[in-house]
């Protein structure tokens, strides 16, 4: 990890193992309505698709889909992306949420 500190950029280095799993995004959205400036910021998480549901979802793995989890009265009540992580000390994406509380 030391070897990513840097004042400017270190070239990444792509796991050699990858697993998938979802995690919460743009928290600060929490409480707003779902409009055209909350898409905006959706548009910073380069979304494959979007899924936007007052609950029902097909569980259907769609990797950088984003689901914008919405109230009855178009209220935000969470976004999450389905993401690729690395698996560097990890068995699978799942040993790593539980790892860290996800």
């Amino acid at each position: 990890m030391k070897d990513y500190r840097s004042t400017h950029l270190v070239k990444y280095e792509e796991p050699e193992s990858v697993s998938y799993t979802s995690i919460e995004c743009l928290p600060f959205l929490k409480g707003k309505e779902w409009n055209q400036g909350t898409l905006n910021y959706i548009h910073a998480l380069r979304p494959s698709s979007i899924r936007v549901t007052d609950g029902g979802m097909k569980m259907d793995a769609r990797c950088w889909r984003v689901t914008v989890l919405v109230t009855d009265d178009n209220k935000i009540k969470e976004i999450t992306q389905e993401v690729e992580v690395g698996c560097i000390g990890f068995d699978n994406g799942y040993d790593m949420d539980t790892a860290y509380g996800v």
